[in-house]
């Protein structure tokens, strides 16, 4: 692969933290993933040799975060790697970026699964320990992947979303405690396949040095451990046909993407059971390269079509002041706040739904959507105020300040009578 090649190579940032849980947050069995509820708690070693508990609270009313949260999970951090460094915590996604993530033809069913989804991606509780590669230290978190979900619907079907990731995640995905991958490659495999194909990369390029023989270069990891914190608690089968019937398929779905050379299912030297071994090939090296050697930067240049957030945000901000629970808002909603940004900016939009807001709760009328407070009255209020507020003589005051011989004299601003006129 040529310099050039490699450039352009479309590429996904994951943070460690969330990489190394995936196999205790998420459930790749749909079925099983509905049924389950409580607290799952596993051990996860460093590479020190250090066992660290990370616990999963599930939400009874979505169960665990399945197949479809995954896809979701992954979308958000090729957006975020899409938008660059540093990156933001709040990613929107339109209508088709949706119907794409779960790779089938837009409907109501799928609108309803995405946020289901969705939910459980934001109600489950996750309690972990995150990493600080400056300092060198571990502290404990305790965090929902996702903050706040917003959605704008038309025809009871979802047609544009943001959602906001937890600070501490993209915090250390900004201190550089992320993995780079090859999205190019991971996009042609199926969840198990990704699962498999992350884990490996991940370890494989940490165990790595560039004076390491290729020839014996390999990675090896016990089966039932991959089980339990790569597969979301796969049940562990005892013999090794019934392994490679498990997994086999899957193992040769990433090998076929050029990380692996092969992979042996092998019996452990001490102890029962299996584990199995792993040999890249030149694939791996070549992105180890491309993604650590020459360190990314740059931006990719095939974008996926970008959804604007702020619109979604200003609604949600409107319907939180006045006290309004959901998150499930009419596209007309998103519309309307989008020509108050165009017309104030998304910073003084906030200010115009807080002073409109304010003005509403000195009347009776109590505002129900977002249109409200479009009405021609509040607007002209908001426009004196604004103006002066951005008088260059009193600076809001309506009054100003005069010394002469004669003493101080406090006078009305000129610019403030003349608006009350």
């Amino acid at each position: 692969m040529n310099e050039t090649t490699a450039r352009t190579l479309e590429r996904l940032r994951e943070e460690i933290t969330i990489l190394r849980i995936e196999g205790t947050l998420f459930c790749f069995d749909p079925a099983e993933a509905k049924q389950r509820r409580g607290i799952i708690t596993n051990m996860l070693r460093d590479s020190d040799g250090t066992e660290r508990p990370v616990s999963v609270h599930i939400h009874p009313d979505f169960g665990q975060p399945s197949v479809l949260a995954y896809k979701i999970a992954q979308t958000i951090f090729l957006k975020m790697t899409e938008a660059g460094d540093p990156y933001p915590n709040v990613i929107g996604f339109t209508q088709r970026e949706l119907a794409r993530l779960v790779g089938r033809t837009w409907s109501g069913v799928t609108s309803r699964q995405l946020y289901t989804a969705m939910m459980q991606l934001q109600n489950s509780r996750i309690i972990c320990s995150v990493h600080n590669k400056e300092t060198k230290e571990y502290f404990e978190v305790s965090f929902n992947f996702l903050v706040t979900t917003m959605f704008s619907s038309k025809d009871k079907s979802i047609n544009e979303c943001v959602v906001q990731m937890h600070d501490a995640i993209v915090a250390s995905l900004n201190r550089n405690h992320a993995i780079w991958l090859n999205y190019d490659r991971l996009r042609t495999l199926d969840t198990i396949g990704m699962v498999l194909y992350k884990r490996l990369f991940f370890h494989l390029s940490n165990t790595y040095q560039t004076n390491t023989r290729r020839s014996t270069f390999k990675f090896e990891k016990d089966y039932e451990d991959i089980c339990r914190e790569w597969l979301g608690g796969l049940k562990p089968e005892r013999y090794k046909s019934r392994i490679e019937k498990q997994l086999g398929r899957y193992l040769d779905s990433v090998k076929a993407t050029g990380l692996l050379s092969r992979y042996q299912i092998a019996e452990r030297v001490r102890g029962s059971g299996y584990k199995i071994v792993f040999y890249p090939v030149e694939a791996f090296y070549q992105d180890y390269i491309d993604f650590y050697v020459r360190s990314p930067r740059e931006k990719r240049t095939d974008t996926l079509p970008s959804s604007d957030p702020q619109p979604l945000q200003l609604v949600a901000y409107f319907h939180q002041l006045m006290g309004h629970p959901h998150n499930n808002f009419a596209a007309k909603e998103r519309e309307q706040a989008a020509e108050i940004i165009k017309l104030y900016g998304f910073k003084e939009g906030k200010e115009f739904v807080e002073h409109v807001v304010k003005e509403a709760a000195t009347t009776s009328y109590k505002m129900k959507f977002f249109g409200a407070l479009l009405a021609e009255s509040y607007r002209a209020s908001y426009e004196v105020q604004r103006t002066k507020a951005n008088c260059p003589i009193c600076h809001g005051r309506g009054w100003i300040e005069i010394s002469d011989r004669s003493g101080v004299r406090v006078m009305q601003c000129t610019h403030s009578r003349q608006i009350s006129a």
